[in-house]
């Protein structure tokens, strides 16, 4: 039996993840919801379900984060699912857009990212 006929093979070429993620370079914040530490990253590719993050060396990401994103008019709620040296996934768990957020209790997500937001890449 040939490797491809296996039940569960996936080529490697396959993108297995859905929705398929978009390669992006964008600047981000990831803001712990336990002590509110930040750290600079870049958003390496985004879904509509999660994204993959990547942090200057020795940086860490909490396992329960908030996600801001430059450009975005939106927070995300966030669950790291996977932690791979400087790189991180993470998935979705909410989306809070900024006009929202007074009401859900986070307003100061939006000053953190009106203050700390990276334009592009790291800073």
């Amino acid at each position: 039996m040939a490797l491809s006929d296996q039940p569960g093979f996936v080529p490697i070429t396959d993108e297995r993840r859905r929705p398929y993620r978009h390669k992006t370079y964008l600047g981000g914040l990831a803001v712990s919801r336990e002590a509110g530490r930040t750290v600079n990253c870049t958003v390496r590719n985004l879904s509509a379900g999660g994204a993959k993050l990547t942090v200057r060396d020795q940086q860490i990401i909490n396992e329960h984060t908030w996600l801001l994103i430059s450009g975005h008019e939106s927070v995300y709620e966030c669950l790291v699912v996977w932690a791979l040296k400087n790189d991180f996934g993470l998935m979705f768990k909410a989306t809070f857009p900024f006009e929202s957020l007074n009401a859900a209790g986070l307003h100061f997500l939006r000053s953190l990212a009106m203050e700390r937001l990276p334009r592009a890449g790291f800073v």
